[in-house]
């Protein structure tokens, strides 16, 4: 239907005929009454796998042939009896090897007639197969289209109420044998005409009616008359005009689909070609040959002749025509089906008598390149004019006259041109011969005509004719030649002449000689070389030249006193510059040459090799050594330098100022013959011990004293490794490292409280132990008072969000000298989470503690210290898990995470415009929470998560103790906010607006909530169906490390649906197993549960049947158990609650009524005792809190002035 540019009204088929089409084709009912939707294949075949699998042996009938036009017209039958079949005994019915509905006294009603236009159907295509009767393919009121009995034939019938439109003329009873599939096609204009076509032809047209009544069913019976024994494939229905074009395309899909054939289509591009009392016709064959064999026929017009058609070349001879009369032809094609339509009109032909023979004549028949000869003719007829034409380019012909082109032959033809009475007439061909020419006369040249000796002068030519090559020749061996380049060889004169060879057109040709010069040449530059160019004083260096020309003597000349000359030996005389010029002498060929002058430098002579002396070249650490030279040449001064701070250097002296080594580098000055010249020695300097350190201050301590001190000035060379104090008396030692970090006390212990003391400190490096410091000041050791021992046997429990834990007090600490014990004056207890945060404390005397309101299913860790004037104990420390209660993670929006309930509100809300503002401000999308503090209900403004998104719901989807905000935006984004205020949201998949969240729970016992989605788009066959996503991220240990993944969809799982009038009360945990089960409610106000099983399954499973006139309020734990309950309430206020076990009732409470006026604004677990809380808002938006009570169901604790509802808020539920 995609090929066809009008849209259809309803379409019915077998196959996918729309690309855009998703849903099923078929709905099949199968013998034990069990219905399926069938679908179709990737190919978009109908998925006849699926269809066996769901009928297997027994029958298959169609209660619902899906509209695939998108208009929702579908051909339904819901009367059993009434149903045709697909399957029989587990057989697909098929027809031409493709599926096929069975008619048998059945018929499928087609919905929605009454949004046709115009009151008609424009158009109907259809593929049926008739048995011995039928089958009707389509009725309505007292009319059908199909097929009518007619023995071993069925032929195709349309008929309609209207008077008009009565009996169609036999034309319609085109005979179609049985069990043959036949494409049916009806067209209208909507005006005055009916087409009817049978395999794409033509067979009937009424002009006397302009519709076919509205389409109300697909088989079936027309005037009381069973007709409905056959099969139908594809029913395609239009109500407006439909195009021939349409009509066609559609024909041609059909045909080849269910592989029927059809009328052909019609021939085009139709040419003619007269001839004697004949005429030749070509044609183009049609695109589409209706899928059988197809022969062709040419009409002429005016009539006459006979036509033999070619189907190999497409070409017909029509022969028996009039000479002299014009026509024009037009093609059919035919196949077993029918004949196409006419094509349209050749073009206007002649048929004419033949000339008497044509004689070509020239005279003459021989010529030379680029002369003429004159072209005539004799015989012929008539009056049409003569023209000549030659076979190639050797001849070119203008009127008469042809001109000799090219060497060779060439035929030439003369043409006589057809009149009124003859046909063109074309000659024999005659032979004309072209000769070659002689060429122009051909002149040598050579620019220019005198060329020094070696050199080159270019050869060329004047005149001459044609394309042959041209060469040269020299009459001695003065001149040598190649190509058109001369070379001067030998002095004095040669003569040059030039041959261009014959071509194809012209005979070869010579010029006459020309004299070329050659003279003396000029010799190639000559350079004067020096190697090297520069002299140490007193060396000497070999002089050369390059370039220059001929046999000449080379001599070389100096222009001062700086350098003399021996033959090619230069000798450095003077430290300065010469300039140096190279003569070579002139020879037969080539005159005197003289070079540019070249410099040569004469510089300074190195030394004689200088050496370093140290005397000696160990030295230790502050010690001196005295340098010296031996060699050297000349009268510079030495000078000596260190290569590192090692060694330090004052004239000849060298002091040793660290360990290692050092090299020393002596250097003797340059003076006016001599370069500067250096040479180097190497120094070792030893380590020594390090010197005495400075006493500080000695402090005494418990059987111990601390000694402070500086380290010494000299380390001796040798980083200090450590410090030794040493006592006196007793000479008790100490000793502290001084790496990585510097040491400046030491502590030294075993020492005799009462006792005074002094102490020295010696530093030790590598090489070993330095002298000791001065003594310090005297101290006496004593024994301080000391702190309380630890408590011990300590023991934490947390029940329903309250720590409490008890210890062993510990014992006063104890003292000398007189003091006996420091008394325990408290303790105090902290307590951490698993990330490290500190999340209570308390001080106080006793050894039990309480910390209230803690946030359930964490770790803790709680520590208690005893304290006292003397200090802390050591810690006693005991870590648990606390008590986890359902509720707090399943049914409620916890905000902060500590395990109490809150409020989520949101809402639009207006904002005052002050007088002197221009315009009035936006009304804006607002964010509230409220919280519980004992007496009432306290809110708060929050950023909301943008006015572009829409709250579907909260819950703890990370498993983080908080629950996160659920929204999508109108692009379907689905988006999970963590923290409030929202900071940076995460966009974890796209759910569709036609989706909604009907719940929001831990389904899968991992401790994150889940989502739980339902399709509400009403008349789809999606209505109904719902989606769980199952959430992932949050916090998790990974090879030992805390890491925080971002909230995400790790799996989509379809948990099938009902119909929209079954609700989902929500998600609660009904066995205490950890995954959150779905309660569903019946039309009737049955309560259904799907129990959350492993691998993310349900059960359906039967709870019970609701009171008359109650509806499912809220679901949470009312009595603390951990098991999920559900509590009613009716219109009038009264409230019951059943309280679960599983799916059993285990008891059922009538709790206290409300005013019927008043409305459920929040519920969850508000004071932490494990219970579900209500808060109830009234019609003046005052609230009431009720707090359960556990143990007594019936009477919560009711606080009645308990805030008010913001203005524009409503809540969101979890």
């Amino acid at each position: 239907m995609d090929q066809i540019s009008a849209a259809s009204a309803a379409a019915y088929s077998l196959r996918k005929v729309r690309v855009g089409y998703t849903s099923a084709a078929i709905r099949v009912r199968r013998t034990d009454n069990l219905e399926a939707e069938i679908g179709f294949t990737a190919s978009g075949d109908l998925d006849t796998t699926a269809l066996l699998a769901h009928v297997g042996s027994g029958n298959g009938f169609v209660t619902t042939w899906y509209d695939q036009s998108g208009n929702g017209r579908n051909a339904m039958q819901l009367t059993a009896a009434k149903q045709p079949q697909i399957v029989v005994n587990g057989v697909v019915q098929t027809q031409n090897e493709k599926p096929a509905i069975r008619l048998q006294t059945s018929q499928l009603d087609i919905t929605g007639i009454a949004s046709f236009t115009s009151g008609y159907v424009g158009a109907v295509a259809s593929v049926a197969a008739a048995d011995d009767n039928g089958p009707v393919v389509l009725y309505s009121s007292g009319a059908f289209l199909g097929f009518g009995s007619g023995g071993s034939q069925v032929r195709f019938r349309m008929r309609n109420p209207d008077p008009a439109f009565t009996t169609p003329p036999s034309p319609y009873a085109v005979s179609n044998p049985i069990n043959t599939n036949t494409l049916m096609s009806y067209t209208t204009d909507g005006v005055a005409n009916i087409n009817n076509y049978l395999n794409g032809a033509l067979v009937w047209q009424d002009t006397s009616a302009a519709s076919f009544n509205p389409v109300i069913g697909i088989g079936g019976n027309h005037s009381g008359q069973t007709i409905t024994n056959g099969k139908v494939q594809e029913v395609v229905i239009f109500n407006t005009t439909f195009s021939t074009a349409n009509r066609q395309t559609l024909e041609r899909n059909q045909g080849a689909y269910y592989l029927t054939a059809i009328l052909p289509d019609t021939p085009t591009i139709v040419t003619a070609t007269a001839g004697n009392a004949q005429a030749t016709v070509t044609f183009t064959a049609p695109a589409n040959n209706g899928g059988s064999t197809v022969i062709y026929t040419a009409t002429s017009s005016p009539v006459g002749g006979t036509s033999s058609c070619n189907t190999s070349t497409l070409t017909c001879a029509v022969s028996g025509l009039t000479n002299s009369t014009a026509y024009t032809f037009t093609v059919t094609a035919t196949n077993g089906v029918g004949t196409s339509a006419a094509s349209v009109a050749s073009n206007s032909v002649t048929p004419k008598a033949t000339q008497a023979t044509l004689v070509a004549v020239s005279t003459p028949s021989t010529v030379a390149f680029g002369g003429t000869t004159t072209l005539s003719a004799t015989g012929g007829s008539g009056t049409g004019a003569v023209t000549y034409a030659s076979n190639n380019a050797n001849c070119t012909i203008s009127g008469t006259t042809l001109t000799a082109a090219a060497v060779g032959t060439c035929t030439v033809t003369a043409t006589k041109a057809a009149d009124t009475n003859y046909t063109l007439a074309t000659s024999a061909g005659i032979t004309v011969t072209v000769n070659q020419a002689t060429q122009a006369t051909l002149v040598a040249v050579s620019t220019p005509a005198t060329v020094a000796f070696g050199g080159t002068t270019t050869l060329s030519t004047t005149g001459g004719s044609g394309t042959g090559a041209v060469t040269y020749a020299s009459n001695n061996a003065n001149c040598t030649i190649s190509g058109t380049t001369l070379t001067a060889a030998a002095v004095g004169t040669c003569t040059i002449t030039a041959t261009k060879a014959a071509d194809t057109n012209y005979a070869a040709a010579t010029s006459a000689g020309i004299t070329v010069t050659v003279n003396q040449a000029t010799q190639a530059t000559l350079v004067a070389v020096s190697t090297p160019s520069t002299v140490a004083f007193g060396g000497t260096t070999t002089l050369s030249t390059t370039g220059g020309s001929g046999t000449g003597a080379v001599t070389y000349a100096s222009n001062n006193a700086n350098c003399t000359i021996s033959g090619t030996t230069l000798t450095a005389a003077a430290v300065g510059t010469c300039t140096v010029t190279a003569t070579k002498a002139a020879d037969t060929n080539y005159t005197l040459a003289t070079s540019a002058g070249i410099t040569v430098t004469v510089s300074q002579a190195p030394q004689a090799t200088l050496v370093a002396v140290s005397t000696p070249s160990t030295v230790a650490f502050g010690g001196t050594t005295t340098l010296s030279t031996t060699g050297g040449s000349g009268t510079g001064a030495v000078t000596y330098a260190s290569s590192n701070t090692n060694c330090t250097i004052s004239g000849t002296t060298l002091t040793a100022a660290g360990v290692g080594t050092c090299t020393i580098t002596a250097t003797k000055a340059a003076d006016s013959n001599y370069t500067v010249a250096t040479a180097t020695v190497n120094i070792s300097v030893a380590a020594t011990v390090p010197g005495a350190p400075t006493i500080g201050t000695a402090t005494a301590g418990n059987a111990q004293a601390s000694v402070i001190f500086t380290a010494p000035a000299s380390n001796g060379g040798s980083a200090i490794t450590s410090y030794t104090a040493t006592s006196s008396p007793g000479n008790i030692t100490g000793t502290c490292s001084n790496t990585p970090t510097p040491c400046t006390s030491i502590t030294v212990s075993s020492l005799t409280n009462g006792t005074a003391y002094t102490f020295t400190v010696r530093a030790t490096n590598s090489v070993g132990t330095g002298p000791a410091s001065a003594a310090s000041n005297s101290v006496t050791p004593v024994n301080p008072i000391q702190p309380p021992s630890a408590p011990s046997a300590g023991n934490c429990v947390m029940k329903l969000g309250v720590i409490s834990c008890n210890f062993a007090g510990g014992g006063a600490g104890s003292g000398s000298g007189g003091t006996t014990t420091a008394p325990i004056t408290g303790y105090q207890m902290s307590c951490t989470d698993s990330t490290g945060a500190t999340i209570a404390t308390q001080n106080t005397t006793s050894s039990t503690f309480a910390l209230p309101a803690l946030p359930t299913g964490r770790a803790y860790t709680c520590q208690v210290v005893a304290t006292s004037a003397a200090g802390p104990s050591a810690p006693l420390t005991a870590r648990f898990a606390a008590q986890v209660i359902p509720l707090a993670i399943s049914s409620q929006f916890d905000f902060t995470g500590a395990g109490f309930a809150n409020v989520l509100l949101r809402g639009t809300v207006s904002q005052t415009t002050a007088s002197d503002e221009p315009t009035p401000k936006a009304a804006t999308t607002t964010l509230q929470v409220g919280r519980w503090d004992g007496q009432k209900i306290v809110f708060s403004t929050v950023d909301d998560v943008g006015g572009d998104w829409t709250l579907l719901g909260v819950g703890d989807v990370t498993g983080s103790g908080k629950s996160a905000l659920i929204s999508r935006n109108a692009l379907e984004n689905v988006r999970i906010d963590q923290t409030l205020p929202p900071v940076a949201g995460t966009i974890v998949r796209n759910a569709k607006l036609d989706w909604v969240v009907d719940a929001v729970g831990d389904l899968d016992g991992d401790g994150k909530a889940d989502i739980l989605w339902r399709y509400t788009k009403p008349g789809t066959n999606d209505s109904g169906v719902t989606f769980a996503w199952f959430m992932g991220g949050g916090e998790s240990m990974v090879d030992g490390v805390q890491t925080k993944v971002d909230p995400n969809v790790n799996e989509v799982k379809h948990r099938g649906g009902a119909p929209l009038n079954w609700s989902i009360a929500g998600i609660i945990d009904l066995n205490a197993d950890s995954r959150g089960d779905i309660v569903w409610i019946s039309p009737t106000n049955q309560v259904r549960a799907l129990m959350g099983q492993a691998g993310r399954t349900w059960v359906n499973t039967l709870v019970g049947q609701m009171p008359a006139g109650y509806t499912i309020l809220k679901l949470g734990d009312m009595d603390g158990d951990g098991k999920g309950d559900i509590v009613m309430r009716d219109t009038n206020g009264n409230i019951k609650v059943w309280l679960m076990n599983g799916t059993q009732i285990k008891a059922t409470y009538d709790m206290i009524a409300t005013d019927k006026t008043w409305q459920l604004y929040a519920a969850g677990d508000f004071d932490g005792n494990g219970a579900m809380d209500f808060v109830w808002k009234k019609p003046d938006r005052k609230l009431v809190v009720w707090l359960t009570n556990p143990t007594n169901i019936t009477f919560p604790y009711v606080y009645g002035d308990a805030g008010a509802a913001p203005d524009g808020l409503v809540p969101v539920e979890p």
